[in-house]
């Protein structure tokens, strides 16, 4: 309805411009005699506030360019008020020598007023279509990315190579995968800093050109896969889309795309439509978001989440229809709970959800040390054996995570079991980290 209506306004200014334009384009100047001249009142508004103005219709007599003179019909509009003998400037056409228009701003402009306002109403009707129109292609279009995202899967190469080289003054961190051997991902890897080195070294390989094999490169590796590559040793599959890998800390993280994990660091508390961040955290963080947790399964009856409490934080497991890592429901319930903008950024990125399973090494003491990370997916880093040697001593009495409840639908997929066992999280007296 706004956008017909708009566009019936702006076929009304349309026409009025054109007859403007037309004036203009065709038509004559000339002076000539006001012969009569009378106001004329116009009130608009309802009957409370009602607000008047006054315009003058005034007749004009004038000779064309022949010599004829011709008295102008009907008379004109205008805002000044005129005597009769003034004299104004005209336009005529000379096949029409009736009409004429006063050669003033007010009768140039006269169509403006409602163009903009068809502008405005034809905008704010397209935007309206297309907002209607998109609920059903957003809908559609986050089944398609689901489909694509299950169908490709992760993309954590089963063998990769990472290495960092100075080429041409600059250090780059350069890369290379393949699922079929460590070989072809080190070749890959060579490609990479041959291209790097034509560009910024010899200057034999220009900026575009140096794109293009780069993207060419990219979609050879990742055989149109649909997330970005996550490099990391793989410990074990836990399903068809969930593999266990360790992290660049040391600990080990499942990576799905079958159950939904959403991380929270601090839950702020909302007062009067305003939201104070500094409030997030404690035990009154989590009353809160426990109760909003419960208001929200309530209020959706299709969605199930178990709340769990983390040495930073929470973690939630939830389940219902719609969510994949990057699909609207899910960024719908990711701006709800408040979860942490970071881990939201990697599952958009990575296309899948993850947790960890096991101790941040960081929070069992100093003596463990940093975290000997590996450079490819078949070498152990020198003193990576004897680190996770300490690192399993180190948090054998450590959970990661505290269950604290569920709400709504339940959450009986195999995997929910499996991760409450693997990081203890129905150990009530056991420490978090």
């Amino acid at each position: 309805l706004v956008l017909a209506l708009g566009l019936g306004v702006l076929g009304l200014a349309f026409y009025e411009s054109a007859e403007v334009i037309s004036m203009l384009a065709q038509g004559e100047r000339a002076e000539a005699l006001v012969i009569d001249s009378a106001k004329v009142t116009t009130r608009t508004g309802g009957r409370r506030h009602r607000s008047t103005g006054t315009r003058y219709a005034i007749t004009v007599s004038y000779r064309d360019a022949q010599g004829a003179l011709h008295t102008a019909k009907p008379p004109v509009r205008d805002d000044r008020r005129r005597r009769r003998g003034d004299t104004v400037t005209i336009f005529y056409k000379p096949g029409a020598p009736g009409e004429v228009m006063l050669d003033t701003w007010s009768s140039k402009l006269v169509s403006l007023i409602p163009l903009v306002v068809g502008l405005a109403f034809t905008a704010a009707g397209t935007a309206l279509v297309r907002e209607h129109m998109g609920k059903g292609r957003g809908a559609a279009h986050d089944s398609a990315r689901r489909r694509a995202a299950q169908a490709a899967g992760m993309r954590i190469p089963a063998h990769w190579v990472s290495e960092t080289r100075e080429i041409g003054g600059l250090r780059f961190r350069l890369h290379g995968s393949s699922e079929r051997s460590i070989d072809e991902a080190r070749a890959r890897l060579e490609e990479r800093a041959e291209l790097q080195a034509a560009f910024h070294e010899r200057g034999s390989l220009k900026l575009a050109a140096c794109k293009r094999r780069l993207a060419a490169l990219r979609r050879e590796e990742t055989e149109a896969a649909y997330a970005v590559e996550i490099f990391e040793p793989i410990l074990g599959r836990q399903g068809a889309q969930s593999l266990v890998t360790r992290n660049r800390h040391g600990a080990e993280v499942l990576n799905t795309t079958e159950l939904c994990f959403i991380d929270i660091d601090a839950y702020p508390l909302r007062w009067g439509g305003f939201t104070f961040p500094s409030a997030g955290g404690g035990h009154k963080g989590e009353a809160r978001l426990l109760r909003d947790i419960e208001a929200l399964c309530r209020r959706e009856g299709g969605l199930g989440i178990r709340a769990y409490r983390t040495a930073g934080g929470w973690r939630l497991i939830a389940v219902g229809e719609g969510l994949a890592p990057d699909s609207r429901r899910m960024g719908e319930l990711f701006e709800r709970l408040h979860a942490d903008p970071a881990y939201v950024r990697l599952c958009h990125k990575q296309q899948c959800w993850r947790a960890r399973l096991t101790p941040k090494p960081s929070r069992l003491g100093a003596g463990l040390g940093r975290y000997p990370r590996r450079s490819a997916s078949d070498c152990p880093a020198e003193g990576e054996a004897d680190w996770l040697a300490r690192y399993d001593e180190a948090r054998a009495a450590y959970a990661v995570c505290r269950l604290l409840g569920s709400f709504g639908r339940p959450c009986g997929h195999p995997l929910v079991a499996w991760h409450d066992e693997r990081t203890r999280a129905l150990r009530a007296d056991w420490p978090l980290a």
